[in-house]
């Protein structure tokens, strides 16, 4: 939730006053002993614990000054006075401590939207898809159940979004500003592509990321390697009809094929090239236009079927019939072996 100036100082109020709820005070402890500064320098870094002095020393400095210009009332007058001098001075400073790290940093943490007045939620909570346009006119198609969170405006440097669910993103090509979505663990970087995000239903940590267009890199984010203490960069890159899936109880990604691979060049060059209608074509010949269709890996293991010829019109068929009519033709068999498709055994009639 957002948070004006008076709903802050009411909840600094009843923080100091120890009346706020245990969840307001994990809010506030959090915020005080956690400022996000992992993509920053080592300076910044360095600086964390001093910036955190000076916040509550200018609330501090605040108080002192205003006591100075008033009288003394009795102890419990001032008392509560003081606690209220101290929730709007502190509601000042933080929320300018606040905005400095936006802009010094970009980077508080989502846990932290109820304080960060910026922060922009979409839920769907219908019983169909419900689609959203982000400020850059990227496409966000969320399935039911699905929710997002990313900040208005993005960064100058990144365009992230939070999400937790299914969605299926189609992003606005800009290279001066990656675009990042970050489910569970993991982190997917694009310039400009397509693809499909799903975080597991009995684990939500575990996530499945399908990629339509272009190229994405997938990785664990930050916060999740310096918990596991691995620091190295395990991640995959995946093109068109490539998925991965990263399982969280055993810390590794598994790639393969999407369910149902799509052609990827324009139809009309398809139609124009006939690229899926053979007739006596080498089988090499076939897997090539396959691959060039595609954008996957054919594998042959079997060379003496290389040359074995082909007649078939493929055109209005999927990926998998198309190689299951193939296999039948040649009494081969295929599978697949990561993000590749192996055909093997098999003759020549």
């Amino acid at each position: 939730m957002k948070m004006n100036r008076e709903e802050l100082s009411d909840l600094l109020k009843r923080y100091l006053d120890s009346t706020c709820t245990e969840e307001e005070k994990k809010t506030i402890d959090f915020w005080y002993n956690h400022f996000d500064l992992k993509e920053g320098s080592d300076t910044e870094r360095t600086a964390q614990p001093q910036m955190q002095e000076f916040i509550w020393q200018q609330v501090r400095d605040k108080i002192n000054s205003k006591n100075k210009s008033e009288e003394k009332a009795n102890e419990g007058n001032f008392r509560r006075n003081r606690f209220l001098q101290f929730a709007m001075a502190a509601s000042v400073i933080i929320i300018g401590g606040l905005a400095y790290y936006h802009t010094k940093i970009n980077n508080i943490p989502a846990s932290l939207a109820m304080l960060d007045r910026t922060s922009c939620r979409e839920v769907n909570n219908s019983a169909k898809v419900k689609t959203v346009y982000l400020e850059d006119g990227s496409r966000v198609d969320m399935q039911p159940g699905c929710s997002i969170h990313y900040p208005k405006p993005f960064r100058r440097d990144k365009r992230e979004v939070h999400l937790e669910g299914e969605a299926y993103f189609n992003v606005t090509k800009n290279v001066e500003k990656p675009f990042v979505v970050y489910a569970g663990d993991i982190a997917t970087k694009v310039v400009g592509t397509s693809f499909i995000i799903r975080s597991g239903k009995k684990n939500f940590r575990d996530v499945e990321v399908s990629v339509i267009t272009g190229k994405v890199i997938v990785e664990k984010n930050e916060s999740a390697k310096e918990k596991s203490g691995n620091a190295v960069n395990n991640g995959v890159i995946l093109t068109p009809n490539q998925k991965v899936v990263y399982y969280h109880a055993d810390n590794h990604f598994v790639t393969g094929l999407v369910d149902m691979p799509v052609v990827i060049k324009a139809p009309e060059e398809l139609n124009k090239l006939r690229l899926f209608r053979f007739e006596e074509t080498p089988l090499h010949e076939v897997l090539e236009k396959l691959q060039y269709a595609y954008g996957l890996k054919f594998e042959l293991i079997n060379e003496n079927i290389s040359n074995c010829p082909v007649t078939a019109d493929l055109s209005d068929q999927s990926l998998y019939t198309k190689l299951d009519i193939i296999s039948a033709s040649l009494n081969a068999h295929y599978e697949l072996k990561g993000t590749s498709i192996v055909l093997s055994g098999g003759r020549c009639d």
